[in-house]
């Protein structure tokens, strides 16, 4: 299984006052986010496409498992399962590091100058997704670097305690 970095937002809409969802979506691959596989859309069936046989990397796991729930059904705890917390993981590589970054209560782009990620200019979900790719690579070197080697550990923070 391969892992894809999403993130969820809204499309204004005069048709539609609760607005569109939308996402942008990015592949990583052999240890690089993919840019040529990446999607900005609001075609649940080319996301959900996009999705077999793979892990999701979000920003918040419950978050975009309840947006995935909504736009492609079935239950968050299913999403749940397949779903890589990225604010998790960053506290988790601080936890075992110098302690000197907990990135989950600052923000995306707090994460993403704390590990010298720098930020697309644009700032729309496709911008998100490729931060939250590019992160989920740094902090799996790091673990990698101490001594976590199995990907799947990795999924919901089975990587041992913190």
């Amino acid at each position: 299984m391969g892992f894809v970095a999403v993130c969820f937002g809204i499309r204004e809409s005069p048709d539609r006052p609760e607005g569109v969802p939308l996402y942008g979506l990015v592949p990583v691959e052999h240890g690089r986010a993919s840019l040529v596989g990446a999607i900005c859309g609001e075609d649940p069936a080319a996301l959900a496409m996009s999705l077999e046989r793979r892990y999701v990397l979000a920003w918040r796991a419950a978050r975009t498992a309840a947006d995935l729930e909504a736009v492609l059904g079935g239950a968050a705890n299913e999403w749940l399962r397949r779903t890589i917390d990225l604010t998790d993981l960053l506290a988790r590589v601080a936890d075992r590091s110098d302690g000197s970054v907990i990135a989950g209560s600052e923000g995306l782009s707090a994460a993403a100058a704390a590990f010298d990620v720098p930020l697309p200019p644009d700032g729309g979900v496709l911008d998100a997704a490729t931060t939250i790719a590019v992160l989920f690579l740094v902090a799996a070197t790091k673990l990698k670097a101490l001594g976590f080697e199995d990907t799947r550990s990795l999924v919901r923070g089975r990587i041992g305690p913190r």
